[in-house]
């Protein structure tokens, strides 16, 4: 039980550069503006300085940072509940709402 203890502990994700955290905040952002609009069909278009970025090792490391404790999740409900918590635009956030978007986004990073 303690090896298995040691090996969770010294599993580490990899911390991400500075522009790779920029990626993932403008396309939460967008994310946030998909989700608050309630739009269901949608393309996140990155900024032409991020796609030499967006290669599959970029993209593999941003999910497992993105997945790594709900990162991704919690990210998102924290911008929608900013929002909203300043303009009033929902009575009440559905967290499988939240999670759904995210669900995308991972799915683009994944494939």
């Amino acid at each position: 039980m303690n090896e298995l203890t040691l090996m969770l502990d010294n599993v580490k994700i990899d911390e991400l550069e500075p522009i790779l955290l920029q990626i993932i905040e403008y396309d939460f952002n967008k994310l946030r503006d998909f989700f608050i609009n309630r739009e269901t069909e949608f393309c996140i278009e990155p900024e032409p300085i991020h796609e030499y970025y967006l290669n599959s090792d970029n993209c593999k490391r941003m999910y497992d940072y993105l997945v790594n404790n709900s990162m991704g999740y919690t990210l998102l409900k924290n911008k929608v509940l900013l929002i909203n918590e300043r303009h009033k635009i929902f009575d009440f956030v559905e967290e499988k709402d939240i999670q759904t978007y995210v669900d995308y986004y991972l799915d683009l990073l994944n494939s």
